[in-house]
């Protein structure tokens, strides 16, 4: 009989097995459908040559595939590589010794996302370019006063002067909407929150030109120069809280267009970027009209979750009842079942993946689009998501799923931070669907809240929505309406009743595709406070009472002034308002099981003593209704007259006031 062993993290089938020549029809099924080609090219031809026909040479058409990527001329063209003009290292950062004394600047763990700490704040890349064509992107956290664009070694900044403001420097500001190198003029269009701004130098023609949003603004300067002693750093200088994040490679650009004339700086691994063009359909239907073979097979997550829990079943468990290792008695011999044949195929492919999703580019490119394409097939019970997460964690080493979760999760809070913002916020609503998906994941959810989402992003960004720029807001309401005076004429009046009919059905549409993103993001936050995990540790709603209780405390008082990088407050508040409405949940669900001694959250209400109680110290926060001794000198008749209507507040407002007088004495 054909066993299947586990060897080296990979099953392969015993040797018995291999030399019996039987073909096993679901494996070949299996593989037509997983490995259908549709394609042309150069991997066409290694499709027709070394298509897998059993488990035997699938391991060495994977390894084909990826070695042998699309190699026609234009994509020969698209991936070809530009190092010769720049100098530097390979990863592209923010050198943070580079500001010397030109004010305080926070720098996040990745060294790419910045926030000023001080009056007027310049910090520069740790590369710079002396030949050739070349751009990165700058993602505006704010939209206050900021020089972005390019300076070379030698020039000095100080408090008060950054880029822009010496002469080999060259600057856009798009909160003044000018253009800055030793003087000053008008260039380009103002920015926003959330806007891309790409900064593309020609150090062959000596220009420096700047694009928003992908548009192009023009050249900005001309002539620059150019020479021995003369390399080029990407700098960017920001006044007090502003906040950007700058993209020189390392992950895919917004606006690519600039690929077909400019280098981005970050020399990516494209040989890694081009073994990902190879995708398997493991997730998504296909032509054949067969089911999503690997991630739609219900025996593959019970014995993922087995493996999962291996190390802590103990003497007497059994193995899941419908095990995975049972075979099929077919007329063709015995053969692995089917749920095993499939987690064969896809240990060999995660075999070769794994290693690369890892990669912050890769991840962006390849994987958060796949898992938004499998994210629209939603089944009953589970998502697809969730079945690829438990192949990740059970096939992946763990320091590959977790650097991938960490990529995974800085990717996609920046793609929902700087998407366009459209009438229907689709892209919004994609990703935090996405994130939903993936939060539904026990074991991924447990990690990311744990290590990630508070740790190494900032989670309450997802709780924000991207506010339209008048541009924009013009296009979601074209038309406008105000209120006429009494005495006009009766045609001019029809006109704008007109008007105020399109004006309000512009505004309720907008309304509600606002409200659409607001539900989304209260599920994520009610999904982040469930406590019936499957764990003996702490409960997820736990853990996140921890970490939002550390957001807070950072976030508030003298929190504010010791940490440099905190979220804007218009953020803090949109976390707030959908903490109340995920509390708000909690609450009524909590009040449904003993509904005699509990209100409903829409009948509670702070008790009138807590006005004039200090027995509430939470941080930094301010009291509500001032200080006890305004209370008292301007309230101090309301006060005794609420005393008298309240035992609990007088019997509260006793004690308080008796420790008071013991700490005095």
């Amino acid at each position: 009989m054909a066993e299947a062993a586990y060897k080296g993290g990979i099953y392969v089938r015993s040797e018995q097995d291999q030399d019996t020549g039987s073909e096993d029809p679901y494996l070949k099924e299996i593989l037509d459908v997983v490995f259908h080609h549709k394609e042309e090219g150069a991997t066409a031809a290694v499709y027709e040559t070394s298509k897998p026909t059993g488990l035997m040479n699938l391991q060495y058409f994977l390894g084909s595939v990826m070695e042998n990527p699309k190699s026609d001329s234009k994509a020969k063209k698209g991936n070809k590589e530009n190092t010769s003009g720049r100098i530097g290292p390979s990863e592209v950062v923010f050198d943070f010794r580079s500001n010397g004394g030109s004010g305080i600047v926070a720098v996040e763990s990745h060294r790419l996302e910045v926030t000023s700490c001080s009056n007027f704040s310049t910090i520069r890349a740790n590369c710079c370019v002396f030949k050739g064509k070349w751009v990165y992107e700058v993602m505006l956290g704010s939209e206050g006063m900021m020089q972005i664009g390019w300076c070379t070694i030698n020039c000095k900044f100080f408090h008060e002067e950054g880029v822009g403001d010496t002469v080999d420097s060259y600057a856009f500001d798009g909160n003044r909407v000018r253009k800055w190198n030793k003087t000053t003029q008008r260039y380009g269009e103002a920015w926003t929150t959330g806007d891309i701004i790409s900064c593309a130098i020609d150090c062959d023609e000596g220009t420096v030109t700047f694009y928003r949003n992908g548009k192009n603004m023009g050249k900005a300067f001309t002539n620059i120069n150019l020479g021995p002693g003369y390399a080029y750093f990407p700098a960017v200088s920001l006044a007090a809280s502003e906040n950007l994040r700058a993209n020189f490679g390392a992950t895919p650009l917004r606006y690519p267009f600039a690929r077909s004339y400019y280098f981005t700086i970050c020399s990516t691994e494209k040989k890694d970027i081009n073994k990902n063009n190879f995708q398997p359909n493991i997730g998504q239907k296909n032509n054949l009209n067969t089911k999503n073979m690997i991630l739609e097979e219900p025996e593959i997550i019970q014995m993922c979750i087995y493996e999962k829990n291996e190390s802590t079943l103990k003497l007497g468990d059994q193995f899941p009842e419908d095990s995975l290792l049972k075979t099929d008695d077919t007329s063709l011999g015995h053969h692995p079942s089917k749920s095993c044949t499939t987690l064969l195929v896809a240990a060999h492919l995660f075999d070769q993946l794994a290693p690369l999703l890892k990669n912050a580019y890769i991840v962006e490119q390849c994987l958060i689009k796949f898992l938004l394409r499998i994210n629209s097939f939603v089944k009953e019970e589970q998502s697809l998501i969730c079945n690829m997460f438990d192949l990740m964690w059970s096939l992946m080493q763990d320091f590959e799923i977790k650097g991938c979760m960490e990529s995974l999760s800085v990717s996609l809070l920046s793609l929902y931070r700087f998407s366009p913002a459209l009438p229907d916020f689709k892209y919004h609503k994609d990703y935090l669907n996405l994130l939903l998906s993936i939060l539904h994941h026990q074991q991924t959810r447990r990690y990311l809240l744990s290590n990630v989402l508070f740790d190494k992003i900032k989670f309450a960004m997802f709780m924000h929505i991207k506010s339209p720029d008048d541009k924009q807001l013009s296009e979601f309401v074209p038309v406008i309406w105000f209120d006429l005076e009494k005495d006009v004429d009766k045609s001019i009046k029809e006109e704008n009743d007109k008007n105020k009919q399109k004006y309000l059905k512009s505004c309720d549409q907008l309304q509600n595709s606002v409200q659409d993103v607001e539900k989304i993001q209260v599920e994520v936050l009610k999904k982040l406070m469930i406590h019936t995990d499957v764990v003996e540790q702490k409960t997820t709603r736990i853990i996140f009472m921890e970490k939002c209780r550390k957001f807070f405390k950072e976030n508030s008082g003298l929190g504010r002034i010791q940490h440099g990088s905190l979220c804007p407050s218009s953020v803090i508040l949109c976390m707030f308002h959908r903490l109340i409405q995920a509390v708000r949940f909690c609450w009524d669900k909590f009040q449904e099981e003993d509904p005699c001694r509990f209100v409903t959250s829409s009948d509670a209400y702070i008790p009138i003593h807590q006005f004039w109680s200090e027995t509430i110290d939470y941080f930094e926060f301010q009291r509500c209704g001032g200080l006890i001794s305004h209370v008292n000198r301007m309230l101090g008749s309301e006060v005794n007259k609420a005393q008298g209507l309240s035992a609990a507040g007088s019997e509260q407002l006793f004690l308080y006031e008796s420790k008071n007088k013991v700490r005095k004495s």
